[in-house]
């Protein structure tokens, strides 16, 4: 009866720091702090979907570095010049007749 009750105990606890540890790998801060580690600059030379992590997409850069536009890709073409400053949570796009900020944070929200 003692060996079940702290089974079942034992299981109630897994349960609850394993919600704890996916709810906090899925929050916006954790999230924002990845994407504050990142500097990258560079013009796009080709847009495609990266085979070997699920065809998320991806933006080839002139110099062959590769940075994944997951939720942004749509509002990027080829041609376009990026910059990506460490510490922030945007991305600065340079097109040919404008200039404007992809808020990676928040995806669909321009600044």
């Amino acid at each position: 009866m003692k060996k079940n009750i702290i089974t079942i105990l034992t299981v109630v606890i897994l349960i609850f720091i394993m919600k704890r540890l996916v709810d906090y790998v899925s929050s916006k801060g954790f999230n924002d702090s990845i994407l504050k580690k990142i500097s990258m600059q560079g013009r796009i030379v080709k847009l495609k979907g990266d085979f070997n992590s699920h065809h998320v997409p991806v933006a080839i850069l002139r110099d062959g570095k590769t940075m994944n536009i997951n939720f942004v890709f749509q509002k990027l073409a080829i041609g376009d010049s990026i910059i990506k400053k460490k510490g922030t949570t945007y991305m600065t796009v340079i097109r040919k007749d404008s200039v404007f900020r992809l808020n990676l944070s928040q995806p669909g929200i321009s600044n």
